[in-house]
């Protein structure tokens, strides 16, 4: 495009396709600047200034009243697309439990609960139903004579969870507190 102008930079190639598809469904002559950097290296987007999409000149301000036009009315849109399939309360109910299996998992309570009960299981089943191990191979525990010792955990570990774990009970708490606004 000899004379055309940057109407929009995206923050990644998938937002400038999806704005140069929007554009072109409606009529306009939209084109992605630098999509080949953005496709080969993406880590260089930033440094580029990000993905740049041009228009002509002559339809530069009906295609940017064209993009805030279809910002502003997108829930709408996507209502009106999906509207039976369409339904905020479930989003949030996913949202909920992914926080709570995700709080579980990266606190290791799954794996703190059946290391502890394997070490039972196994100090309780006789010992000449196993072979030895080889000296040199360790496994879940440190093996002491006839007992396997439980997992423990260090402070760096712990310190790691809580984080995680405030994280995650924040992300909880976000989707209540955005549950109850909009009950309101």
């Amino acid at each position: 495009m000899s004379a055309s102008l940057i109407i929009r930079r995206c923050a990644s190639l998938s937002e400038a396709r999806i704005c140069v598809g929007l554009l072109k469904s409606r009529g306009f002559l939209a084109e992605i600047d630098n999509a080949a950097h953005a496709e080969l290296d993406w880590g260089s987007i930033p440094a580029l200034g990000g993905v740049a999409i041009r228009v002509p000149r002559s339809q530069f301000e009906p295609a940017k009243r064209e993009i805030i036009d279809a910002i502003e009315h997108a829930d709408e849109a996507l209502i009106d697309e999906f509207e039976a399939d369409y339904d905020d309360r479930v989003d949030m109910g996913r949202r909920r439990w992914r926080a709570w299996t995700m709080l579980l998992i990266s606190t290791g309570i799954f794996n703190l609960i059946f290391g502890y009960i394997l070490a039972m299981i196994l100090n309780r089943l006789p010992r000449d139903w196993f072979p030895a191990p080889p000296e040199a191979t360790q496994y879940f525990g440190i093996p002491i004579e006839t007992h396997l010792t439980p997992p423990t955990l260090a402070w760096d570990g712990i310190i790691f969870m809580l984080l995680i774990a405030l994280f995650l009970v924040w992300e909880i708490g976000s989707v209540t507190r955005s549950r109850a606004t909009e009950d309101v």
